[in-house]
């Protein structure tokens, strides 16, 4: 029996994922001004710009997984073995619904998963594994 649990981005909780909360900006503003003229004076090339940089926005990768395995191994020699295992991830459970959702389509069926709900994801692993 294995549990691992891995939340990629530990600074975002679960209510700001998918939505502006998250959006962080940094900027700089350089004003650029020629003056000429000494009466009147004139300022000439007023030009604002603003550089920014660092902008964030959180989405699907930043939702947190748990997985529980369970395996059974049988060794048939010092040198062949076979091992079954059953995988169950979890995901995150987000508050809101269509928060961050994510459109599929199988075999021209379109479909949509919500991850406001634990999505089903198990999976079966059958390893042979032979050291020669």
């Amino acid at each position: 029996v294995r549990y691992d649990y891995y939340d990629p981005n530990t600074k975002v909780s679960s209510d700001s994922i998918g939505i502006g909360q998250y959006k962080i900006t940094s900027s700089s503003t350089k004003n650029n001004v020629t003056y000429a003229g000494s009466n009147p004076v004139l300022a000439t090339n007023n030009q604002t710009i603003t550089k920014i940089a660092n902008s964030y926005t959180s989405g699907l990768s930043d939702i947190a997984y748990g997985t529980w395995t369970f395996a059974w191994t049988y060794f048939f020699t010092d040198n062949l073995k076979i091992q079954l295992a059953y995988s169950i991830p979890i995901n995150e459970k987000l508050p809101n619904e269509k928060q961050v959702v994510t459109n599929y389509s199988v075999n021209g069926v379109a479909g949509t998963y919500d991850y406001n709900k634990v999505l089903p994801q198990n999976f079966i692993t059958l390893r042979l594994q032979a050291k020669f």
